[in-house]
C-alpha cells in the first residue's frame, strides 16, 4: 500500500497531483496538522490525521495499513519521526522535493509564542526521537538546527533518516541537499524537472500587467504584518502612477483576511497562474517557471530574507529596498533578457511524470 505523508492534506494533493490521479484509489495519506487534516478529494483514499502521535504508533499503524513505499516531502521534525518508523520496517522512503528550500528559516520569538501548541508538539516529537533510539544525540542536534541554524551534518546522516530515493527538479539540487541538509539516498538522485510545469493552470493577462507572487511569510511568522504592508503600499502607488494594473497569485494557505486587504487596494487575485511578461516576488519556488514561459523577474528582497542564489540567478533585477523597488516600477521597464537556461539548470525542464510513476510503481509492484 502506497502512504503519502505531509502536513496537511492541500500539500498531500498539490505536490503529488499528478501522481494521484494513478493511485488515487490506492493509498494512506498521513496528516500532522489536525487543523489541516481535512477530506481529501478522493473519496477512496484513507486518511489517518497524526498529529501528536509517538514513534510506535506510527510503527503499528504502517503495520496495520501494510505499508508498502512512503513519500515524504520535507525534512522538519515531523518528517523525520516518519522516517525513523519506516526505516524500523524496512519500508522504503522516497523524499519528493516540492518546492524551493533554504538552509535555515528564521523565525522571530513572536512565532513561538503565537504558535506555542505547534512548538510544544515539536518539541514532544523531539522528546520522542530521544526515547526511541534511547539516545539524546540527534534530538538535541535537531534542535540547534531547527532553532539556530546549526549544520545538519552532525546528526542527520544516521542511518536511521536515511531515505531510499530522492526525486529532485534538477542537478543543482543534489549537491544542496548533501551539503546543507546532509541528505545521502540509499538507491540514489533521480531528477523529474520542475513539477510546477504542470501542476498550474494559466490565465493570460496584459503584458503591462504586473503579476505579484503571494508567499505565506506573514502566516508562516517569517516577516511582521507591517513590513508587508510598506511593500503593498509601494504596490499599490506605483502601479496607480504608473498605470499598471497588479495581478496576484494567490497562495492556498493565504490569509482571508489578507486577500481581501488586497483587493481593497484594486489587486485582481487569482487561484490560477496569471500569464504575463512581468512577475514581481520574494523567494517562491514558482519564480521558477517565469523564464520558461518567457516572463521576467523582478525581486523586492525583504529585509531579513537574503535572495538564495537559484532565484537571484533567474531574476532580471533583484531590488533590496523599497525605494528601489518604487522607482523601477514607476519608470518604464527596460527590454529584459530571457533567462531560460538559469531556469533549468536550478529549477529544472518540463516534469518528467513517467519517471517518477515509474519509480514508486516498481516499488509498488514489489510488495505486491
Amino acid at each position: 500500500m502506497l502512504a503519502i505523508f505531509d502536513m496537511s492534506t492541500i500539500n498531500i494533493e498539490r505536490y503529488n497531483s499528478e501522481l494521484l490521479k494513478t493511485y488515487d484509489e490506492n493509498y494512506v495519506a498521513y496528516v500532522d496538522d489536525s487543523d489541516l487534516c481535512t477530506p481529501t478529494k478522493f473519496k477512496n483514499c484513507k486518511l489517518v490525521c497524526t498529529s501528536w502521535w509517538k514513534i510506535s504508533k506510527l510503527i503499528k499503524n504502517f503495520r496495520d495499513n501494510n505499508i508498502s513505499l512512503i513519500i515524504i516531502s520535507g525534512q522538519r521534525p515531523a518528517d523525520l519521526r516518519i522516517l525513523m518508523s519506516a526505516n524500523f520496517l524496512d519500508i522504503p522512503v522516497i523524499y519528493n522535493m516540492h518546492g524551493l528550500y533554504i538552509p535555515h528559516m528564521k523565525r522571530g520569538l513572536s512565532f513561538y509564542i503565537l504558535k506555542s501548541m505547534k512548538t510544544l508538539k515539536t518539541l514532544f516529537y523531539l522528546v520522542d526521537i530521544a526515547c526511541h533510539r534511547r539516545s539524546l544525540d540527534v534530538s538535541v542536534g535537531m534542535f540547534r538546527s531547527f532553532v539556530f541554524g546549526y549544520p545538519r551534518s552532525y546528526w542527520a546522516n544516521c542511518k536511521e533518516l536515511r531515505i531510499d530515493i530522492g526525486l529532485i527538479w534538477s542537478g543543482y539540487w543534489r549537491s544542496w541537499h548533501e551539503e546543507h541538509w546532509a541528505m545521502l539516498p540509499k538507491i540514489g538522485w533521480f531528477e523529474v524537472g520542475n513539477p510546477d510545469t504542470v501542476k498550474f493552470k494559466t490565465v493570460s493577462v496584459d503584458d503591462e500587467s504586473l503579476i505579484y507572487v503571494y508567499q505565506t511569510l506573514v502566516e508562516d511568522g517569517r516577516i511582521d504584518s507591517k513590513k508587508m504592508n510598506n511593500l503593498y503600499n509601494i504596490l499599490e502607488c506605483s502601479a496607480r502612477i504608473s498605470k499598471k494594473t497588479i495581478h496576484v497569485k494567490w497562495h492556498p494557505r493565504g490569509d482571508e483576511k489578507t486577500k481581501s486587504e488586497l483587493i481593497s487596494r484594486g489587486f485582481i487575485i487569482h487561484d490560477d497562474l496569471p500569464k504575463g511578461k512581468y512577475y514581481i516576488g520574494h523567494y517562491s519556488s514558482l519564480l521558477g517557471i517565469v523564464p520558461l514561459m518567457n516572463g521576467h523577474v523582478i525581486i523586492a528582497e525583504l529585509e531579513g530574507h537574503p535572495t538564495p542564489k537559484s532565484i537571484r540567478e533567474i531574476a532580471n533585477i533583484v531590488l533590496n529596498d523599497l525605494e528601489s523597488l518604487r522607482v523601477t516600477l514607476e519608470t518604464p521597464l527596460p527590454k529584459f533578457e530571457l533567462k531560460n537556461n538559469e531556469a533549468i539548470y536550478f529549477f529544472g525542464d518540463h516534469y518528467n511524470k513517467n519517471l517518477e510513476q515509474s519509480l514508486i510503481s516498481e516499488y509498488i509492484s514489489k510488495s505486491v
